[in-house]
């Protein structure tokens, strides 16, 4: 599986720069605009799109076909995706503790507040990059929609996670319960599609 990891990364190598041009970018704007409260998103929420991203290039060259002869079999293919998926998120991750550590320093925001934004912004990345493999394991043809693929995926995660962080504040009127939905929908998304990309592969036809 570490092989299948390594392998990925390499690739990656190619896009890390654009996507992190975008992270930067994004950044750039939320200071210019003084939206120092939501710097600490851009990081979680594109570079766990990175994922996505791995799948196009496994497809250009047909990779799967040759991987699932190996010892790996098809179940540590989906494993070392989903592995490879929580390494960028750690990495992101940092990148995002670092940019909300410059605004809280640079616009006052609360350290509370900046916390709350950044776990819901790595929820909708977890459950958002989950939904995205998910779907390109259901798919066979759901590569050469990648990008429909990614923008259904984070907007669903995102108002399922609005919906039930409302839930929460209607039911029992405190914030700490959106920090338990947050939880609940980061747990949850990942075991289920992983059971399911495990199955939908397991099944799909290669030929």
């Amino acid at each position: 599986m570490t092989g299948l990891i390594l392998k990925d990364c390499y690739n990656l190598k190619r896009t890390f720069g654009v996507y992190s041009v975008l992270v930067l970018g994004f950044s750039i704007f939320c200071m210019v605009t003084k939206r120092f409260l939501f710097l600490s998103l851009p990081p979680v929420l594109i570079f766990s799109s990175m994922i996505t991203n791995t799948f196009v290039q496994d497809r250009m060259v047909n990779w799967n076909k040759l991987a699932v002869t190996t010892a790996t079999g098809r179940r540590g293919i989906v494993k070392a995706k989903y592995a490879l998926f929580y390494l960028i998120l750690l990495v992101a991750t940092l990148a995002s503790f670092i940019l909300g550590l410059i605004g809280a320093i640079a616009g006052g925001v609360k350290p509370i507040a900046e916390i709350k934004i950044f776990l819901f912004g790595l929820t909708i990345a977890i459950c958002g990059g989950s939904v995205s493999i998910v779907l390109l394991y259901l798919w066979k043809e759901a590569v050469e929609k990648i990008e429909l693929i990614t923008v259904i995926s984070y907007t669903v995660s995102s108002g399922l996670l609005a919906a039930a962080v409302q839930a929460m504040r209607s039911v029992f009127g405190v914030d700490l319960y959106g920090f338990f939905a947050c939880f609940c929908l980061a747990l949850i998304f990942p075991v289920m599609t992983y059971t399911i990309s495990v199955r939908a592969f397991e099944n799909r036809d290669l030929e």
